[in-house]
C-alpha cells in the first residue's frame, strides 16, 4: 500500500498540469505520504500504515483530477477568448 502511494504522489509531482494547476493539492498528498512513511517507521500497525497511504494515494488522484480540471477550464477560457476576437474581426 505504502509503495503504491509513493508512486501515486511521485506521479502527480511529475505531472505538469498538477505542477502549475494543483500546486496546493498536491503537497497535501506529499504530507499525507509522509505521514504514512512516519506511521510505517514508528511501527503504528499495519492497518494505520494501510489507511495512511490510502489518504495520500487518494489525495494524489485528487490533485491530478483537480489539475485536469481546472486545465480544462482555462482551454475554454481561451477558446472564448479567441471566438471573442475572431467575432470582433469579422465586423
Amino acid at each position: 500500500a505504502l509503495q503504491n502511494a509513493r508512486q501515486a504522489v511521485d506521479q502527480a509531482a511529475n505531472d505538469p498540469l498538477v505542477t502549475r494547476y494543483a500546486a496546493a493539492e498536491a503537497a497535501r498528498a506529499r504530507e499525507a505520504l509522509r505521514q504514512a512513511e512516519f506511521a510505517a517507521r514508528d511501527d503504528r500497525g499495519r492497518d494505520e500504515v494501510a489507511h495512511r497511504a490510502y489518504v495520500a494515494q487518494q489525495a494524489a488522484a485528487i490533485a491530478v483530477a483537480h489539475a485536469q480540471a481546472r486545465h480544462a477550464e482555462a482551454r475554454v477560457q481561451q477558446a472564448s477568448t479567441e471566438r471573442e476576437r475572431i467575432l470582433l474581426q469579422a465586423r
